[in-house]
């Protein structure tokens, strides 16, 4: 047997390990199989669903695939893929969080949920697609996916039964809500009975703005108000993404490459956010913001054109609102958005932009 043949069987032979590992774990977080195999069903559905358009609707090359196709995903070695901000980046989230949702709006905790989505993510890889798995697909798609879904089925579970759990028998309007927000909640009401609600309060609001952008440095002052609160945020990003300037405007004014090519980098890093609240009377409010990333660009991730290196980026923005009635509001915010590449393979680049916007809320 050769060196080839033999990394080949050893690559499926890890696959193979890989996917019986996690539907295990599925199956023991789980507290009830029955409720883990509607969640796996249904995550497996929406691949097949997903795979049908591409296919026959959309009739992608990337959708035709093949025992053949099957075969070299699961012999191939992964990469980073070239797919567009958008695919890579909202597409994927979304998909993983429908694996996410299945799972929840099942019955299923957490942690089983979360299995789902590595599941999902892992049988589209290998399964679904022509292309060669990638590798930031399955980390934006598993943990975009995971961190999406959470957020989305609170407020699903919000919508059907009230922030306190006192509806019982959710109306029709709020079962379509909820459904737009988590695709399967509305279906698995009617296949899981006795379960728990997951509903707490949530406060938020909604906002719509309207304003100017332009490019300058601009500097902000204010009058500090009688009362104030203030909040701090450390995290790390494992995969993040940010965009590689020179490339965009080659690809705007310039004939772009006739093959697909990202003009973002895949970086990680550390993150930190600030926040400091001045109010007067639970009625007037001054907000000031500032977040910054300190980003390492993943050497073996670079695009064609593109430079391993580091980006610093930082966002500020100072608004003030005004609560007109209990629910109502009002306000007008500037924002400065400064980003610093320090490339290794190219000219450093400096970007900066203004942004002033009006606009207004509700609570709720």
């Amino acid at each position: 047997m050769g060196d080839k043949e033999k990394m080949i069987r050893m690559n499926r032979l890890c696959t193979l390990i890989g996917i019986l590992f996690l539907s295990s774990s599925g199956i023991l977080f789980s507290q009830d199989i029955k409720n883990y195999a509607l969640g796996f069903s249904e995550s497996m559905f929406s691949n097949n669903l997903l795979w049908g358009f591409n296919r026959y609707v959309h009739q992608q090359d990337y959708g035709m695939i093949s025992i053949n196709s099957i075969e070299e995903n699961l012999t191939n070695p992964w990469v980073w893929d070239q797919d567009e901000f958008i695919v890579n980046h909202l597409g994927h989230p979304y998909q993983g969080f429908v694996y996410y949702s299945a799972g929840r709006s099942a019955g299923n905790g957490f942690w089983t949920s979360a299995t789902l989505s590595v599941m999902g993510s892992l049988s589209w890889e290998l399964l679904m697609e022509t292309e060669t798995p990638s590798k930031n697909d399955l980390i934006i798609t598993t943990f975009g996916g995971i961190t999406t879904g959470k957020i989305l089925f609170r407020l699903s579970e919000s919508l059907l039964y009230g922030e306190d759990g006192s509806i019982e028998n959710p109306g029709l309007f709020r079962r379509i809500a909820a459904s737009f927000m988590s695709p399967f909640s509305g279906i698995n009401e009617y296949f899981v009975s006795g379960k728990k609600t997951n509903s707490s309060e949530i406060k938020g609001y909604h906002s719509f703005g309207i304003g100017k952008s332009y490019f300058r440095v601009g500097e902000n002052t204010f009058s500090e108000t009688r009362d104030h609160s203030s909040g701090y945020d450390l995290n790390y990003i494992f995969l993040g993404a940010s965009d590689i300037i020179f490339l965009k405007y080659k690809d705007l004014y310039l004939s772009p490459p006739d093959y697909e090519r990202r003009s973002y980098s895949l970086c990680t890093g550390d993150n930190v956010k600030i926040g400091l609240t001045f109010s007067r009377k639970d009625r007037s409010f001054v907000d000031l913001q500032y977040y910054f990333y300190n980003f390492f660009i993943i050497d073996s991730s670079v695009p064609d054109g593109g430079s391993s290196g580091k980006e610093l980026i930082g966002m500020a923005s100072l608004s003030g609102r005004q609560l007109i009635d209990e629910d109502f509001f009002v306000g007008i915010r500037g924002s400065i958005y400064h980003k610093d590449s320090f490339y290794d393979d190219y000219m450093n680049l400096h970007e900066r932009l203004m942004d002033l916007s009006l606009f207004y809320g509700i609570t709720f």
